[in-house]
């Protein structure tokens, strides 16, 4: 399994296990403008990779720098919706979830990447995707570094001295 592959499960299986969340993916600009059939959903969470910048060290093995981003999209009235209420405050109820996002993926680690990191946590005003009427986004950004061996370049052979 590649270190992006590891690290999309391990990231969406933390974010599945939240309760209110009822949408977790890879980040293709599904809540753009356009995109209407994904307002069914009052909360989701897309994952996004940023690119990732590789180091080739020694013995056909590589290291990266990754940064990933966590987009939280929230419909307005979602927290009637996943609380079954009526009268609840979206803002608390945001604020809770973006809470929960940070302490399931705060120093998650796995085999092919080293913990992750949380750099920064903002609203996202002016982003391609905030024009879509209703929808709060929150944007968590956190940093990890990768490892994989690549094949190697040369096989091994066995030679015999006569």
């Amino acid at each position: 399994m590649t270190p992006r592959k590891e690290l999309f499960l391990a990231v969406k299986d933390k974010l599945t296990a939240i309760t209110g969340i009822e949408y977790v993916d890879l980040h293709r600009k599904q809540f753009g403008p356009g995109n209407e059939n994904y307002t069914q959903y009052y909360t989701g969470c897309l994952i996004k990779i940023l690119p990732i910048q590789w180091s080739t060290m020694v013995e056909q093995r590589q290291e990266a720098a990754a940064t990933i981003e966590i987009k939280l999209y929230t419909r307005d009235g979602f927290a009637d919706h996943i609380s079954g209420t009526t009268g609840n405050s979206d803002g608390l109820a945001e604020i809770d979830l973006i809470d929960r996002i940070a302490a399931q993926l705060q120093f998650l680690k796995g085999d092919t990447f080293k913990a992750l990191q949380q750099l920064a946590e903002e609203n996202v005003v002016e982003d391609e995707e905030a024009g879509v009427m209703g929808i709060s986004i929150d944007k968590l950004t956190f940093s990890t570094v990768f490892y994989q061996v690549t094949a190697s370049k040369y096989t091994p052979q066995k030679i015999t001295i006569e």
